[in-house]
């Protein structure tokens, strides 16, 4: 779906012209057609979905798609009722963010985390990859370790060290092993060493492990979906895969095939987010 790219105002004033209008925005793609999806087309006719590429800002925004979809939510506070963003959670618990009254965050970390069900993980299994060599719960399992690299992502938040970590995941495989019983094994200080050369500004490795095991006593007692960044669970997912069948071909699609409406009730996010575009009390 391509639109005329329009600046925050004109949508702005479009609200003002029009008072039954309604503005969801969103970050990508995938998060649209994820929410059309879960609506089934029943969103209301005077609601619009809006990806924010195609909102006119200026480059000089940090922080990406979530970074521009706050500027905008900043400038729109006024008409709270008529136009909302939903964008992700991110680690914004973490570092004390306070967000917009207008903006709606995923209940987990990202949009992936709605994907880490049982039931979800299972449909994948069977059907996505047909596969019986191993259980959802024992995949799932294997899934939740990708919350270590989440606390390195929370550490470099917290302390400001500007960690390269998107770029050393990028080869995740490097650092990653996987047994007989798809039981995944992360050499942690291979990866360390990697993510400190990767990055402009220098770190110690003992001094870094240091911060890591301060985080991570923090927040032992966090929602393992609150820490888990979802590509980071889609990578070790991917070699697990890999494993599986021996083909290395992209599985993301077909694991957001497994995602499970079943499961909303227990989402008050995203709850929220679709009554707001059925337009419901």
């Amino acid at each position: 779906m391509s639109r005329i790219r329009r600046e925050p105002e004109a949508h702005i004033q479009s609200l003002k012209m029009d008072p039954e209008r309604r503005i969801m925005v969103v970050e990508g793609k995938e998060d649209r057609l994820l929410l059309e999806h879960i609506c089934d087309n029943e969103i209301d006719n005077n609601t619009i979905i809006l990806e924010i590429e195609s909102v006119e800002l200026p480059d000089k925004i940090d922080g990406g798609n979530r970074g521009r979809i706050i500027h905008f939510a900043l400038l729109s506070e006024a008409f709270l009722n008529q136009i909302k963003f939903f964008i992700d959670k991110d680690y914004s618990s973490f570092i004390g963010e306070v967000l917009p009254k207008n903006v709606i965050t995923t209940d987990y970390r990202d949009i992936e985390n709605y994907l880490f069900e049982l039931n979800s993980v299972d449909k994948f299994l069977k059907i996505g990859l047909k596969t019986e060599k191993l259980s959802a719960n024992q995949l799932l399992n294997q899934i939740y370790k990708a919350k270590d690299f989440g606390i390195i992502r929370i550490t470099s938040l917290i302390n400001e060290l500007k960690l390269s970590i998107n770029k050393t995941n990028e080869k995740l495989s490097k650092y990653i092993t996987i047994d007989d019983d798809f039981n995944i094994n992360i050499d942690y200080d291979k990866y360390l060493v990697s993510l400190i050369q990767n990055t402009s500004s220098k770190h110690e490795l003992k001094e870094l492990k240091s911060q890591i095991d301060n985080i991570r006593k923090q927040q032992n007692s966090e929602s393992v979906r609150n820490l888990i960044h979802g590509k980071d669970a889609l990578s070790i997912i991917q070699l697990i895969s890999l494993k599986i069948n021996k083909k290395n071909t992209n599985i993301e699609s077909a694991f957001w095939m497994s995602f499970e409406p079943k499961n909303l009730g227990s989402y008050e996010k995203l709850n929220q987010t679709i009554k707001y575009l059925k337009n419901l009390p």
